[in-house]
């Protein structure tokens, strides 16, 4: 935590420096960090536009201050959620049990993640989807018979099935209620092995 605070840090001073932060307040380790006004500087999307899209990653914190959003619709040509597409906020396990077939994956988008969606769309930034299959913030119930709690493993079989159901009724509902907004890009796999242990 320290090395990445100290990488924003870093980051932050570099942007300061070219003027391209907006005026306004920005808060990191918990300590206020005030930002000159910009000086007509072009943002970072624009910058590099003949390049390639520059990206930043937020929160649903992020998007709903004015500074921040200014901040995002200057610099960044691209959204990725944080956290708020992953697999813990999109899967639904009330609707899945309701369905009986053991196989069928219902999905939700939470007023969390429909923050962020919104705001990318009313301002017509593209985003990166974030992440489909990922060891972590994967609810245990999506893998285990009945998607209950404490039930048995599924096979290869059936889970082969879960993951496409899943990533088909996800790609849909998106689809269906944010027919403009552009995803780009979809990370599928995220961390798919381990460097503690190369046997895993």
């Amino acid at each position: 935590m320290k090395k990445m605070s100290r990488i924003i840090a870093l980051l932050l001073s570099v942007m300061l420096l070219l003027g391209m932060l907006p005026s306004g307040v920005f808060a990191l380790d918990n300590e206020a960090i005030e930002a000159p006004a910009p000086i007509g500087n072009p943002g970072l999307k624009d910058a590099f536009a003949d390049y390639f899209r520059i990206g930043t990653c937020v929160g649903t914190r992020e998007v709903q201050t004015e500074v921040a959003q200014e901040f995002i619709k200057k610099n960044f040509n691209s959204v990725t959620c944080e956290n708020e597409m992953k697999p813990q906020y999109t899967l639904d396990q009330a609707a899945s049990q309701a369905e009986g077939n053991n196989v069928e994956v219902k999905v939700q988008l939470q007023d969390s993640t429909r923050a962020i969606l919104d705001f990318c769309d009313a301002n017509n930034i593209p985003m990166r989807m974030h992440v489909i299959c990922w060891h972590s913030q994967t609810p245990t119930w999506l893998f285990r018979e009945g998607f209950t709690n404490d039930g048995a493993f599924v096979s290869e079989e059936i889970m082969d099935q879960r993951l496409e159901s899943y990533i088909k009724n996800l790609f849909a509902l998106v689809k269906q209620e944010y027919p403009n907004l552009t995803f780009y890009a979809v990370d599928v796999v995220n961390e798919a092995f381990t460097d503690d242990n190369p046997a895993v």
